[in-house]
């Protein structure tokens, strides 16, 4: 039996290897000089931070310039090879095709599983590091943006605010203040996006200033959309305005000579799929709402089936017994006498008792002789519920209190224009146990409940169940893009070897342009496949892997004729 050819191996092996690391070399330089032009261009990135930024991105470019690498260092190896007549005294001493061969297939599998492991934890983590070099000082940005008289998007994904102005300087950061860091504005506007880029709200000020805080010290903080900010955020904003306009696309506006409200930065690094590993972007399939937009959807279904149930059973409980029992933060009862309740966008309004004419809220305090009974009463109320059907508030309006003690008034307070409650929740509150299930579980239990039928309840339902099933198909698309692209790299190899072995005559050149177009098109059709899997679903499957499997016959085909001759 013939022993394996492993002196021309060995010498193979070792051109493949060292060809390849120097074309690899020389490709991801210049795609890494490439990718640092939009953000220096910018103003994004600092000339201080250049040569980082190239070395950061000299890794992730590597998922793209190995194969191409890989490709035509196999052509220039094995044309020297059969050009050196190399090839035929091989195969006169009884080598064949296939064992001259090893050596690509060898380099390519190795190249293969290196793109891998690269995927899986390291071009993830380099692409972290050179986003956070852009995006780690969001006051400079701002500033960067305002210079050149361009608009400033913050956030992505479902939360999205434009900043226009006409003038932004930023301040002395003050020692003993808690914000990162902050910015003022002359001749501001913002306007808030909606999920399909529409603005929902315009306003604009004479001077604003935005407060930066960290999402780390704020977490736990609630933003005007009534989410708390999550320690992984990668700030927290609060931005105070004077003399502000308002307005909405309906065309109902307003004017204020201050206001405030408070939004989150979300974390560009959980929030996009090309920044996480396998693992990650296989938990994203069971708990899409690791993703932040996501989440807002989920929130959103919750706190509708929580405001539905509550509704329903505020009106049975008031048409019982004439009252409905809340829970405040600290336990204690607090029970609110009504004649009925009408719901309308600002929330659920109590109707005034018919012998009283009023609504009439019982509930405690805390005394120096311990709990003390109150009873406010009203003409008017309002209960509204946070966002992702958390705590309730409980507002009355031209209120009065008095303490009652056995039945008897023993001190009243003077009018008060606006009386609250915070932190009241509904006995069998429905939102309880709604807000921890997972996306999937939730629109299960929702499909299931009897408050499927309500048009606000379907209509979350059906925008949620569309974003998990986007997001599912953008974890399907990301990962097979992955492995399709470590398999091109193996068969590229291949492919470089025979076409060079076949066309032995021929230029190197012109030998590797009968590998490269080829190639080529393998890579396009794997881009494609991934952007039409993002779009449809496993169909797009079919082509992105169509282009590995077309490179892989056109492979066979170069070799069979090569095997004739």
């Amino acid at each position: 039996m013939r022993s394996p050819p492993f002196t021309i191996w060995r010498a193979t092996l070792g051109d493949l290897a060292r060809l390849t690391v120097l074309t690899a070399g020389v490709l991801v330089l210049v795609t890494a000089l490439g990718a640092t032009l939009q953000p220096l261009t910018d103003g994004r990135l600092d000339a201080g931070n250049v040569v980082l930024f190239v070395s950061l991105a000299c890794v992730p470019m590597l998922a793209y310039a190995m194969p191409f690498a890989a490709g035509f260092a196999s052509t220039l190896v094995y044309h020297r090879v059969a050009a050196d007549n190399e090839a035929t005294a091989a195969h006169a001493g009884g080598v064949s095709h296939r064992s001259l061969l090893m050596p690509a297939m060898i380099m390519g599998l190795v190249l293969a599983g290196v793109l891998v492991l690269l995927n899986e934890q390291v071009i993830p983590r380099f692409l972290q590091e050179m986003q956070r070099i852009v995006t780690n000082d969001i006051a400079k940005l701002l500033l960067a943006d305002v210079d050149r008289g361009r608009p400033a998007l913050i956030g992505e994904g479902a939360e999205k605010t434009i900043i226009f102005a006409d003038r932004a300087v930023r301040p002395a950061r003050d020692p003993a203040g808690k914000q990162v860091d902050q910015i003022e504005f002359q001749g501001f506007c913002v306007m808030q996006l909606d999920r399909d880029g529409k603005p929902v709200q315009e306003l604009t000020a004479q001077r604003a200033t935005l407060f930066l805080y960290p999402g780390t010290a704020m977490a736990g903080m609630v933003d005007d959309a009534g989410r708390n900010a999550r320690e992984d955020d990668a700030s927290v904003a609060v931005l105070t305005m004077w003399n502000v306009v308002g307005a909405d696309p309906g065309g109902i506006g307003g004017f204020r000579d201050e206001t405030s409200f408070v939004f989150r930065v979300p974390n560009v690094f959980r929030d996009n799929p090309k920044f996480l590993s396998y693992g990650r972007l296989r938990r994203l399939r069971d708990f899409p709402e690791d993703i932040n937009w996501i989440e807002a959807d989920r929130s959103a279904l919750v706190a509708a089936v929580a405001r539905v149930d509550l509704v329903g059973s505020m009106q049975k409980s008031l048409t019982q017994s004439g009252s409905v029992s809340l829970i405040d933060g600290d336990g204690r009862l607090v029970t609110v006498w009504a004649s009925g309740l009408v719901q309308d966008a600002a929330g659920v309004r109590l109707l005034p008792g018919k012998d009283r004419g009023s609504v009439i809220v019982s509930h405690t305090r805390a005394g120096t002789d311990g709990e003390v009974a109150l009873e406010t009463i009203a003409p008017e109320a309002l209960l509204t519920m946070a966002a992702g059907g958390g705590a309730m508030s409980l507002e009355l309006h031209k209120a009065r209190t008095r303490e009652v003690r056995n039945g008897r008034d023993f001190s009243a307070s003077p009018e008060r224009t606006v009386f609250a409650i915070h932190g009241l929740r509904a006995r069998g509150d429905a939102a309880g146990a709604l807000a921890g299930l997972s996306s999937p579980r939730l629109l299960e239990e929702v499909s299931k409940s009897a408050v499927r039928d309500d048009p606000e309840v379907a209509q979350r339902a059906l925008t949620l169940s569309k974003r998990v099933t986007q997001m599912r198909r953008d974890v399907l698309a990301k990962v097979h893009e992955r492995m399709a692209m470590a398999a091109s790299c193996f068969v590229m190899t291949i492919t470089g070897a025979v076409a060079a072995l076949r066309l032995s005559r021929s230029m190197p050149l012109t030998v590797y342009l009968w590998t490269f177009f080829p190639a080529l098109a393998c890579l396009v059709t794997i881009s494609g496949g991934q952007q039409m899997t993002r779009s449809v679903g496993g169909p797009g499957l079919l082509l992105m892997w169509g282009g590995v499997a077309g490179l892989l016959a056109y492979t066979l085909v170069v070799y069979r004729d090569l095997a004739k001759h």
